[in-house]
């Protein structure tokens, strides 16, 4: 009977090594957990071999860190679990930094004219935004004309 109760927890803590992820567990609460399980295998006369426990760690990993993976798996040396898991916290604490410097943030055309740039006299205040936003050529006009001279810029508002 013990025996039983002995194979089954063996194959339990395998299969949820197999198949933990990392989801949204911080990267040092999801080495953690493998390690646990690992431990537990291991206590249980069933140790994992380190290069099986890395493959396991790297197969939780989400998409953000596919690169990453085909990086460690692509190595000619070998790496150790103490070197992935110091990779691994570093890769994450990468990732987020990444996502706070190109996290999207509205961006809005303002201006600080009280006149339209073609000088209307009218307060659209687009004479000095971000891009060109409100303002056409006119079919007929192009960047040069034939002397060299600018053409004026239409003004979509006032016209």
């Amino acid at each position: 009977m013990f025996a039983s109760k002995s194979r089954a927890r063996i194959m339990q803590l395998k299969l949820e090594l197999k198949t933990t992820k990392k989801s949204n567990l911080s990267m040092t609460d999801y080495l953690q957990k493998i390690k646990s399980l690992a431990d537990s295998l291991a206590a249980a006369t069933q140790p994992i071999p380190e290069p099986d426990l890395i493959l396991h760690i790297l197969g939780g990993l989400s998409p953000e860190y596919e690169s990453f993976v085909t990086s460690v798996t692509t190595r000619l040396d070998d790496l150790s679990l103490e070197d992935l898991n110091a990779m691994l916290l570093n890769q994450e604490m990468r990732i987020n930094n990444a996502q706070i410097s190109f996290s999207p943030e509205p961006q809005a055309n303002i201006a600080n004219s009280s006149s339209c740039f073609n000088g209307c006299g009218k307060g659209h205040g687009h004479g000095r935004g971000r891009g060109r936003v409100g303002f056409t050529r006119s079919r007929n006009q192009s960047v040069a004309n034939q002397s060299g001279a600018r053409s004026s810029v239409i003004c979509q508002l006032c016209n």
